[in-house]
């Protein structure tokens, strides 16, 4: 070390450590000129100088290195100069040593130094330069980054490439496939492993294969199938090269394996289609050839050959052209360089020699060119039609056309005869109704000219109310639909309208129409309807004779009965004799009763009765009636029920069901002649399940069904399409009147339900009542206390208002009313009883006849009571009601219904219970 301007005391305390050291070593004198650091530094150090060196020795620290004043070295020996030490590894330091900048890296450290008297001295600095290493192992990161990404890239190379990547070991291993033999087959193929994957069929040739490229290194190349992830065996091409060292050896195989699965079955569909046309050439009975490009044929089918007599093969290339005949070679072999030149079609008519007899024979030649994607030719297929006969009679065809051209005229003469000379009408028009051609028929049957129709619209001349369905069916006509017999009215030239029936036929363009005058027909058909409209009215006219005859003849005899039992005991009251006159009075009360019955018999036929309905179940009125019915039919009749569970309620008045079924069972009982089994079943059904059982005037729905069923004598077809006809009876005279099943068949039909009857001579009768469903529950049936009937009227008060048109009910009402202890308020009319209504008179009772005149009817009146008063009771009295719906309309609630004629007794009780309720 050299220290002649040195203190010897600071350099004897480093020497001893520091002078043998590899590292370089740097000591600065702080003494030695004041503050300044000067430079003291062994051998190894020098180099850390470069060009510095040797003037740096004794320098101050700023003098050797200016670049570093400012830096955070400075700092550094500030803190060492202090008494503090540091360490720094691989720093990088920008340095000027050599006369341009350098970026440099150093492992150093700075430490006090004290002299032999123990008092600080200076600071020795240990300094190693790192930055070869530091150069060196950026040198080998950056190399080892990009080894990585030339791995990564050869890596994403492989793994994207469309093929199988592998590598193999010089004994055939496999130490590396790419991820996609795994997307094929779901296995690695490492070692050897890729052999469970071939083809059974394929394996002895592949291992021989691979064992001999091992042993020879010669290129592997085969194509296998190999069985893929769904199961089935695809075909793949496997190609591998060996890699050698300096000295030839194999280290390495690097394959390929590719999947030609669908090329495989292209050549083979493409081999398959060249057997099929091959076998299509051969199969047909004319000529067919193949040619190349470049115009060079083939190949020929074998009717060529059998047909020239020429061996198989003595026609290919140019050969052909000894089989045609000469006068024809020029212009077919022009024709065929035309086709080559220009790609086009090639047809042409030449003659070719028949080997067998040397006839020669013509033959029509075509042939299409074949173009691969691109469009470049590169086959063409040709065929060769004998046409010799058709050539031969070409003067037969040419006598054939003018034949046919006669023909045509002829057609088209005939045509325009038919046009010129039809009775009815022809039209040619475009779609929008222009008329383009009319016949002269338009003139005879309505007075057009032909020049006064064309380019008129026909719709000018369609009658009004007909327009709609003329322009509906104009519009199918432009939809090409055919017009069969659609008739409408056209205008006369004079003002009036003919019938026309149409026929029409649309083309692209046109309509061609012919109609046909039915006008007379029309004025017939209307004649035969107003005929047949005559015939029903008289054969109406006759039922209602024969109703009214019926009627007649039984009102007359209750009429006789009447008056008779009045005339006798009028007579008798003249003469004072008083003894025995209450049989005569109960005579002409029984037939007044009867009088009464036959007619709710007769409103009940024709379906104006007046109904007070409400829910009922059939059940529990069959079940009240039962020992009714059992008394009527007598010991000798086994009367049985079979009543469905859970039946459904339906909407009825119920006691003329009562008496529906009564006379039912009655007719039963007469036509089993007291003998015999009578059954009554009752059912739930639905229209669907009774469909051949219903009308189809009868809606869709459920129905409450009760049958009546016996098994006596039945009836022939002519009586059973009389059975509901009125008066109509096959019992002997006085047993019937004929109005039973007419009065059930009324009932039944003004409920919105149907009757069926089905009977078989000498077997028996079923009688089936359809009622529609309620949805409501049925009301139970209230037993009436004993004796109620008979109970005579009990004197109340309240004020009733009785309102009745006929002057002889009202007094009688008024009288009765007043002779009960009540309070009558007479009224002849709805004015008067609108007054009393809108007052607040007090009033207990509304009695009020439904058909009233002036207006508003008695239903209508109550409602108009009720406005002011809605608890007023209110009491109908009917003898027949002409609004059908009031008929059949529920009672609403405080009000009841008693029908013309009736008991007073009962009307006294109806308006006891319904004042005390």
């Amino acid at each position: 070390m050299q220290s002649s301007a040195w203190r010897n005391g600071l350099v004897a305390a480093i020497a001893p450590q520091y002078g043998p050291t590899d590292a370089g070593v740097a000591v600065s004198d702080v003494r030695a000129v004041g503050e300044q650091l000067l430079y003291v530094y062994n051998d190894a150090y020098r180099p850390i100088l470069g060009a510095r060196h040797p003037d740096a020795l004794g320098q101050s620290f700023a003098s050797v290195w200016p670049e570093l004043v400012d830096s955070e070295i400075m700092s550094i020996i500030q803190r060492a100069m202090q008494g503090e030490s540091a360490f720094f590894e691989n720093m990088p330091v920008t340095l000027t040593r050599n006369g341009y900048p350098e970026q440099t890296w150093f492992t150093f450290s700075y430490s006090p130094v004290c002299d032999d008297t123990g008092q600080f001295a200076g600071v020795v600095c240990i300094c190693t330069e790192t930055t070869a290493q530091i150069l060196a192992e950026r040198a080998r990161d950056r190399a080892e980054a990009e080894l990585r990404d030339s791995e990564d890239h050869y890596r994403h190379t492989v793994e994207l490439n469309p093929h199988v990547q592998w590598t193999a070991l010089p004994d055939g291993q496999l130490d590396r496939v790419s991820q996609r033999w795994r997307d094929w087959t779901g296995t690695s193929g490492l070692g050897q492993t890729w052999n469970d994957a071939v083809h059974p069929d394929d394996r002895e040739r592949v291992f021989q294969a691979w064992n001999t490229a091992l042993a020879t290194g010669a290129p592997y190349d085969i194509e296998l199938r190999s069985r893929m992830l769904d199961g089935a065996y695809y075909w793949v091409h496997s190609r591998a090269y060996p890699r050698r060292d300096e000295s030839g050896k194999i280290v390495k195989w690097y394959g390929t394996t590719q999947n030609i699965n669908d090329l495989k079955q292209a050549l083979e569909e493409l081999a398959a289609r060249e057997r099929e046309f091959r076998t299509l050439a051969e199969a047909m009975p004319n000529h067919a050839w193949v040619a190349n490009s470049d115009g060079n044929i083939f190949w020929f089918n074998q009717r060529v050959y059998e047909y020239t007599g020429v061996v198989s093969g003595g026609l290919d290339g140019n050969m052909w052209i000894k089989v045609v005949h000469p006068d024809d070679l020029p212009g077919t072999l022009a024709h065929w360089q035309m086709a080559l030149n220009g790609g086009t079609t090639y047809q042409n008519e030449f003659r070719l020699r028949e080997g067998a007899t040397g006839e020669w024979r013509w033959f029509i030649s075509r042939a299409l060119p074949l173009r691969d994607d691109v469009g470049r030719i590169t086959r063409w297929i040709g065929t060769n039609t004998d046409v010799h006969e058709q050539k031969l009679g070409s003067e037969q065809l040419a006598d054939l056309n003018a034949h046919l051209e006669k023909e045509i005229a002829y057609r088209t003469a005939e045509r325009d005869r038919m046009w010129r000379l039809s009775t009815d009408i022809m039209l040619v028009a475009r779609f929008d109704s222009t008329i383009l051609s009319t016949n002269p028929a338009w003139f005879d049957l309505l007075g057009w000219e032909e020049h006064e129709l064309k380019g008129r619209p026909f719709m000018e001349l369609i009658h009004p109310d007909d327009l709609d369905a003329t322009l509906a069916e104009a519009g199918r006509l432009a939809h090409g639909i055919k017009t069969l017999r659609f008739e409408n009215r056209y205008r006369h030239r004079d003002g009036s309208y003919r019938w026309l029936s149409w026929t029409a036929v649309p083309d692209e363009s046109f309509i061609h129409a012919l109609a046909r005058d039915i006008t007379e027909q029309k004025r017939q058909a209307e004649t035969l309807q107003h005929t047949e409209q005559a015939l029903r009215q008289a054969q109406k006219m006759e039922a209602v004779g024969q109703l009214t005859g019926g009627i007649a003849h039984d009102f007359n005899n209750l009429l006789a009965g009447m008056v008779g039992n009045l005339e006798i005991l009028q007579f008798r009251l003249d003469q004072g004799q008083t003894d025995n006159l209450t049989r005569y009075i109960e005579g002409a009360q029984s037939a007044a009763d009867r009088a009464a019955t036959l007619t709710q018999r007769l409103l009940a036929f024709s379906r104006q009765q007046m109904l007070a309905p409400k829910p009922v179940s059939v059940n529990q009125l069959v079940g009240s009636l039962k020992d009714l019915l059992q008394r009527t039919v007598g010991p000798g009749i086994v009367m049985r029920t079979e009543l469905a569970e859970d039946i459904w309620a339906t909407l009825c008045d119920a006691n003329q069901l009562e008496s529906a079924v009564l006379n039912l069972v009655i007719n039963a009982r007469d036509a089993m002649d007291g003998n015999g089994l009578l059954t009554i079943v009752s059912a739930n059904v639905s229209r669907e399940n009774a469909a051949a059982g219903l009308a189809n005037t009868v809606p869709d729905g459920q129905y409450v069904t009760l049958s009546v069923i016996d098994d006596g004598s039945g009836m022939p077809p002519d009586v059973l399409s009389r059975a509901f006809d009125p008066f109509f009876t096959t019992k002997p005279q006085g047993q019937g009147t004929g109005l039973g099943l007419s009065m059930v068949y009324g009932f039944v039909t003004q409920s919105g339900g149907h009757v069926r009857i089905d009977s078989v001579p000498d077997a028996g009768t079923t009688v089936k009542l359809y009622l529609p469903r309620h949805l409501g529950s049925a009301v139970p049936e209230t037993a009436i206390p004993a004796g109620a009937e008979t109970t005579p009227p009990i004197a109340s008060r309240g004020r009733i208002m009785v309102v009745e048109d006929e002057e002889d009910i009202r007094h009688v009402l008024t009288e009765m009313l007043a002779e009960w202890g009540y309070s009558p308020i007479p009224m002849a009319d709805t004015a008067s009883a609108l007054a009393i209504l809108d007052s607040d008179a007090p009033l207990d009772l509304l009695v009020t006849d439904i058909g009233l005149p002036g207006g508003m009817n008695g239903r209508q009146l109550a409602q108009h009571a009720r406005v002011r008063r809605p608890d007023l009771k209110v009491l109908y009295l009917t003898g027949f009601v002409e609004d059908s719906d009031a008929r059949t309309e529920a009672l609403e609630g405080s009000t009841e219904l008693v029908t013309k004629p009736f008991a007073l007794d009962l009307l006294a009780r109806r308006i006891n219970a319904m004042l005390a309720s």
